[in-house]
């Protein structure tokens, strides 16, 4: 799959990331991603059909190029994009989605105390045998992903990924 957009995956993460959701994640499944910078990511999960929603603290300017990106790749009318530092922001949208969502994509901050939090809090919005995935687990700069995915992995089962993508199934 071609972005052209920004990203910050390798090109076997992307193509991981939309074959997995196409096959994983029912057409009319909801995604969670906490963290999108400039919307490649969104873009490739989106890219499926599936609704996506994506949340970042992003400020006006990186919001704006983010738009662009998401509205010149022809998914703007499936992202509703939420504006916060924490997953909190998303709990007034839940209800319209059943509260309850098949995917989550968690890249943000990379620290460990941040991606632990962010994991316990979406845990109980995922769907049985919905599935939660980090990414940059292993990357040099961001050793707490490493080590919120060595503590957390065995709550889910089914594990998978590529690279620095991984997450299993609850």
């Amino acid at each position: 799959m071609i972005i052209d957009s920004p990203i910050l995956m390798s090109e076997n993460e992307i193509d991981f990331l939309h074959e997995f959701i196409k096959n994983n994640v029912s057409p009319n499944g909801i995604i969670l991603e906490l963290g999108s910078w400039k919307g490649g990511s969104t873009i490739v999960m989106a890219s499926t059909g599936r609704r996506v929603l994506s949340v970042d603290y992003w400020g006006d300017t990186l919001f704006q190029e983010w738009k662009a990106n998401i509205t010149k790749a022809g998914v703007d009318h499936l992202v509703i994009p939420i504006r916060g530092e924490d997953i909190q922001v998303i709990s007034p949208w839940l209800p319209q989605f059943g509260g309850m969502v098949e995917f989550v994509l968690i890249d943000t901050s990379h620290t460990y105390p941040q991606t632990k939090k962010e994991f316990q809090l979406v845990y109980p919005l995922v769907a049985s045998n919905g599935w939660i995935f980090l990414h940059d687990i292993g990357h040099p700069d961001y050793p707490g992903c490493a080590q919120a995915w060595e503590e957390l992995k065995p709550i889910l089962r089914n594990h998978t990924g590529v690279q620095s993508l991984l997450g299993g199934q609850k």
